[in-house]
């Protein structure tokens, strides 16, 4: 997926849980969700081969940093934070969620992710959106489109 497709469905799923959480804590996990979304590429450590004029990564793409059972093993981490009103845990929580959801994307493109025991096995693809396509389009539109029905049955109440 592309980094605007990340941050787009990143403000979604924040617009989202704004219906669900108070507004000081919908604030701070909007933050961490936002700033998660792109985590998973960013923290791969982007390099420069100065002798080979190539861009590469010091973690190789979508091996450790888009394995999702490390992030929900961080995510598992905050929960007993956040149950004992931990001074920002729910903005890591936001983090780790934004995080999931990158992984998530990503698993709906022909790369695929890391789904198995270590980060560094086979990738696993449900081979449905290509990157820069008009599935990418697809799939903004129907976030925020969730975000509105959430929205509505939130406030019905």
């Amino acid at each position: 997926m592309m980094p605007l497709t990340h941050n787009l469905t990143a403000v979604a799923l924040a617009a989202s849980m704004a219906a669900l959480l108070p507004q000081m804590e919908a604030g701070e996990f909007a933050i961490g969700c936002i700033l998660g979304a792109r985590a998973p590429d960013w923290l791969e450590i982007a390099e420069y081969n100065h002798m080979t004029g190539r861009r590469g990564s010091l973690i190789p793409h979508r091996t450790l940093t888009h394995w999702p059972w490390a992030w929900m093993m961080l995510l598992g981490l905050i929960i007993p934070s956040i149950q004992q009103g931990g001074q920002g845990a729910i903005g890591l929580a936001g983090f780790a969620v934004g995080g999931l959801l990158h992984i998530g994307m990503d698993y709906l493109t022909p790369m695929g992710v890391p789904l198995g025991l270590h980060p560094f096995g086979e990738r696993s693809s449900l081979n449905w959106i290509r990157t820069g396509s008009i599935g990418e389009l697809v799939v903004n539109l129907t976030a925020f489109v969730l975000v509105g029905v959430i929205w509505s049955v939130a406030h019905a109440v």
